[in-house]
C-alpha cells in the first residue's frame, strides 16, 4: 500500500494487480506495457508486464475493504 497519494479524497491507495494480457490489436500501442517494461524488476512491477496479484496480507495492512465505512 502506498503511503501518500495525490488523490484528494483519500490518504493512500493500493493496487492489488499489475500487468495485463494482450487481447486485441488495440493493445499494440499500450502505454502501460511501456511503463511496466521500464520499471520491470522493481517492487511495483516485479514480473514486468505479466499479470501479478499482490499477496492477500497487503489487504490486512490497509484494513481491507470497507475500512473507513460500510463494506
Amino acid at each position: 500500500m502506498g503511503n501518500k497519494t495525490a488523490i484528494v479524497w483519500t490518504e493512500s491507495s493500493w493496487n492489488p494487480v499489475s500487468g495485463c494480457t494482450k487481447v486485441s490489436p488495440g493493445c499494440d500501442h499500450c502505454y502501460a506495457e511501456k511503463v511496466a517494461h521500464r520499471f520491470a524488476g522493481t517492487k511495483a512491477y516485479p514480473n514486468g508486464f505479466d499479470v501479478t496479484l499482490r499477496p492477500t496480507d497487503s489487504t490486512s495492512r490497509c484494513g481491507g475493504p470497507g475500512r473507513g465505512g460500510s463494506s
